[in-house]
């Protein structure tokens, strides 16, 4: 596979799992993506043999934004996407 394109915004996300294939490496995801990946592509999904730790994830913002409206709104948004999300891996 030859990498000389610029895979743009996310590409790294979209471009890892192509890498894996056909090859022994391993790619570690949430179980939503990975299974949606194994809809179309030859991969295998695998259990972890321990439960994972959980990972922290952080919102952050330049002070300045903090009472900006529609600043407000997306942060608002994407807390309750990551709680929609949190709650269907449960």
């Amino acid at each position: 596979m030859t990498l000389d394109a610029d895979p743009g915004p996310g590409g790294g996300v979209r471009l890892a799992p192509s890498l894996v294939v056909g090859s022994d490496a391993i790619l570690v995801s949430s179980h939503r993506i990975a299974a949606r990946l194994a809809r179309s592509l030859p991969i295998r999904l695998l259990a972890p043999p321990d439960a994972m730790p959980t990972v922290p994830v952080f919102l952050s913002w330049q002070a300045s934004a903090s009472d900006v409206p529609w600043m407000q709104w997306v942060r608002q948004r994407i807390i309750e996407v990551a709680e929609e999300a949190t709650a269907a891996d449960a």
